[in-house]
């Protein structure tokens, strides 16, 4: 194809040199301005074949030129005393157009080179970069994963290990009778346990996509604190939901959203077992909905700041390190964010931002 399209140029350039010879020849040798004109056309592939050939292109086309003007120049002078001799400089400045040209084409392909050779290569080291790129997320992922089953298997074996100290202590002869029941509640919360850890795994691992309907937040705050309230009685926490302006109505899944609250709410209140005020405010503007949920408890260490939404990292010693991991998945699906901020002097805030219709996404994700 490279030589057919080469050989296809030759045979254009060539072509034009004859017909231009043809017309230069048959013009009358008392029209000079004519004949120059015509001579000066010569330069037209002249320099069309220093654009396709380079250098040698340029010249071979001049110097076919040229012979094919000569012999009228030759001729002439005994025929028209009008004829300058001038025009035997006009074949050399054709072989000079040839030369520049030539040379300006041959360093114009020469960096055409060099640029293709460059992006050739960028190209090439964009893809070495993918490549390697994919294969760090895949050894993420595989890390990941591989952590996670490590977390799970011994999330599992301390409530597995207690059912069975419990099972073997409930054989005929082992326990008094009335000690049974002691053992009996043992195995039921530590099945509830590993019910809840599972239930928490398959929200993580698989969660549901978001069922969206305009909603009210301050709706959705009532049941949740109901719902916590004799749990804030019991260590002693108050929970004071601040007076809600009127709020425009959120695209979110409520029960999801719900789930989120009660999840940062009862952290808030577990994190004062001594007692102290849980505070949840809501506010909102045309584009975002923000629910915060602040504390009084000893705050958040700051090595453990990065690792709050890993799974399976907890402070709490029957956490089961799932609950923001999920938290966080369910608000990401809905284009939305969790920020943590230390409180002052003591405690700590969580705030769930929410985009009030789903073409306005604050992470910038497609909703």
């Amino acid at each position: 194809m490279f030589r057919s399209s080469n050989t296809r140029r030759a045979v254009i350039v060539a072509a034009s040199v004859l017909l231009l010879t043809a017309a230069y020849d048959f013009i009358p040798l008392e029209y000079e301005l004519a004949s120059r004109i015509a001579q000066y056309l010569f330069f037209l592939p002249i320099v069309t074949a220093a654009l396709w050939f380079g250098f040698w292109g340029g010249m071979a086309t001049a110097g076919f030129s040229a012979l094919c003007i000569l012999p009228r120049l030759i001729l002439a002078p005994g025929e028209s005393p009008h004829y300058s001799v001038e025009q035997y400089g006009e074949v050399l400045d054709l072989l000079l157009v040839g030369a520049v040209f030539g040379l300006l084409a041959q360093r114009e392909r020469l960096r055409t080179a060099e640029l293709a050779e460059a992006t050739a290569q960028l190209r090439r080291t964009n893809q070495q970069l993918q490549e390697n790129m994919e294969h760090l997320k895949r050894m993420e992922r595989l890390s990941a994963i591989g952590q996670l089953t490590a977390n799970l298997a011994h999330e599992i074996r301390n409530p597995l290990a207690s059912i069975e100290g419990a099972a073997d202590l409930l054989r005929p002869g082992m326990i008094p009778d009335s000690s049974r029941e002691e053992f009996v509640e043992i195995i039921k919360k530590e099945s509830r346990r590993l019910n809840r850890l599972l239930s928490n795994m398959l929200d993580y691992a698989r969660p549901r996509p978001p069922s969206y309907h305009p909603t009210q937040l301050a709706k959705l705050l009532e049941p949740v604190t109901a719902l916590l309230a004799v749990t804030a009685e019991k260590t002693g926490v108050k929970l004071l939901v601040e007076p809600m302006a009127r709020m425009p109505d959120v695209d979110c899944d409520p029960e999801q959203i719900k789930q989120v609250l009660l999840n940062i709410v009862l952290n808030a209140i577990q994190a004062m077992p001594e007692g102290g005020v849980v505070t949840v405010r809501a506010a909102a503007d045309a584009n975002r909905a923000t629910i915060t949920v602040s504390d009084q408890g000893p705050g958040i260490d700051s090595r453990d700041q990065d690792k709050l939404f890993s799974p399976f990292f907890t402070t709490k010693k029957q956490g089961t390190g799932l609950g923001l991991a999920v938290a966080q998945h369910i608000i990401t699906r809905h284009n939305g964010e969790i920020l943590v901020e230390p409180n002052r002097p003591k405690g700590t805030t969580f705030s769930v931002v929410l985009p009030v219709k789903r073409s306005e996404g604050i992470l910038g994700l497609a909703s």
